[in-house]
Formats: C-alpha cells, sequence, structure tokens
C-alpha cells in the first residue's frame, strides 16, 4: 500500500491468500494440531521468480527490486514503533505485477517462518541488488552497510528528483 502511494508506473498487488483447517485429516504429528494449509487464488499467465530470500536478484524487471529494497526502508524508518525489528519482503514471485508467497526477513531473523533468514538475508539481497531508476522514484537510497560487513555494495545513490529530507 505505502509504495503504491508513490504512483510507480507499475503498482504491486499481492493476491489475497487464506487458511484452511483440514478437520477431517489427523493432527500434525509434529505438533498436535489441526492440520493448515495456504490456499491463493489460481494466478493465469507467466510465471516468474524475481528474488528469492537468499540473494537472488533476476535483474529483467525493476518493480519487483525496487518494492523489496522499498519494504526494508520504509519500515526501517516509519514503522520501528510498532514492529521489533526492520524488515525485508524477499521472494517476490508472480505473474506480471500481482505477486505470491513472499517472504519475510526481519534483521533480528524473529517470527515469519523458517524462511527468514534475518540480517544475513537482508544482506545477501542488498549485496547482489542494484538500485534502479524505481529505486530513486520511490525515494530509497542505497543501503551502507556496516564497516565490518563484506561484499558487493551498490554505490551511493541520490534522486535529483527528491530532496534529501524526502528521501530515506
Amino acid at each position: 500500500k505505502q509504495y503504491n502511494q508513490f504512483s510507480p508506473p507499475k503498482k504491486v498487488e499481492f493476491l489475497h491468500a487464506f487458511l484452511i483447517q483440514l478437520d477431517s485429516r489427523p493432527l500434525c504429528p509434529r505438533t498436535g494440531k489441526p492440520q493448515m494449509r495456504h490456499v491463493e487464488p489460481y494466478l493465469p499467465g507467466e510465471y516468474k521468480k524475481h528474488n528469492n530470500n537468499w540473494g537472488y536478484v533476476c535483474k529483467d524487471r525493476n518493480t519487483p527490486q525496487a518494492f523489496s529494497h522499498f519494504t526494508y526502508h520504509y519500515s526501517s524508518r516509519f514503522l520501528r514503533h510498532r514492529i521489533k525489528s526492520p524488515i525485508m519482503v524477499v521472494d517476490v514471485q508472480g505473474v506480471g505485477d500481482i505477486f505470491t508467497d513472499p517472504q519475510i526477513h526481519s534483521e533480528d531473523g524473529q517470527g515469519y517462518g523458517m524462511g527468514n533468514c534475518g540480517y544475513d538475508g537482508i544482506k545477501k539481497f542488498f549485496n547482489t541488488h542494484e538500485c534502479n531508476e524505481l529505486c530513486r522514484f520511490v525515494g530509497v537510497k542505497a543501503h551502507n552497510f556496516q564497516a565490518n560487513d563484506s561484499g558487493t555494495r551498490a554505490p551511493q545513490l541520490i534522486s535529483p528528483r527528491l530532496k534529501s529530507s524526502e528521501s530515506f
């Protein structure tokens, strides 16, 4: 929602997913609770994986990469009072700009399931992500890693369209 408020050329949309409880099945042997399944509507068209939760970034589209980048900076700046740790939406995949089945990384690695690779997953994304025009359009700058981090870093970018107080 926040990303789309910047009126990017292509808005981002996620399929509405839901859970079903399988009452007619035996209880889950691991948890002793009813089995649950994640369900999404069928999404016709050519399915594409744009990034994953361990640094893979497909460079043929700007929207998915800018969206992932935006989620980290937005949560770092504007959601600190509501969440324990900054988050990033990765594992962006789907058809066109309708995405499905994302993974969330949190800096502290807590919550969001087994695919949450924590700060290491966030770092992996930024080691392979190259800021693009859309990153600048929505006001995000290249992430600066601490001096003790290693790996390839995107150059520091400042959007000529935004004042420094408007970018984050």
